[in-house]
């Protein structure tokens, strides 16, 4: 009993970390993602097509009519992204007000360094992230 429980522990850990060895090279590249969703969105279209029996007037009609629903969709998201933007900024703010109200203007002053300090931190990381996708996207 004891042999069987270790062996299915072993199987299921070995099953595991092979799974995670996924490498970005094993990846598909953000070209390929994009090639591949054409040609699925102009199966669909002309599998559309085909079992609707469009006209070319209904084709040109349709056609326009998403790329005007795109573009909607597009500028409603602009909109929104900024409209959250403002919303943290504002809550940004607020938490600044308040911390300020609470601690001593030493303790104030510190927690700003504070802050900017972990900023920092956050931005290297991230440039190092993306120099890191950069140089691994141009080995490809």
């Amino acid at each position: 009993m004891k042999r069987l429980f270790l062996s299915a522990v072993f199987v299921a850990s070995v099953s595991f970390m092979s799974a995670q060895e996924t490498t970005k090279d094993q990846m598909p590249a953000k070209k390929e993602w994009k090639q591949r969703a054409k040609e699925m969105q102009q199966k669909r279209w002309d599998n559309m097509k085909k079992e609707l029996g469009l006209t070319a007037e209904q084709e040109t009609q349709i056609k326009a009519m998403n790329r005007k629903n795109m573009e909607d969709m597009k500028a409603n998201q602009l909109a929104r992204r900024k409209e959250l933007k403002e919303r943290r900024q504002a809550w940004m703010k607020k938490n600044d007000d308040q911390m300020k109200s609470i601690l001593t203007s030493d303790q104030y002053t510190k927690w700003q360094e504070m802050k900017q300090k972990k900023s920092k931190m956050r931005k290297d990381k991230a440039a190092k992230w993306n120099k890191r996708a950069k140089m691994s996207s141009a080995n490809k």
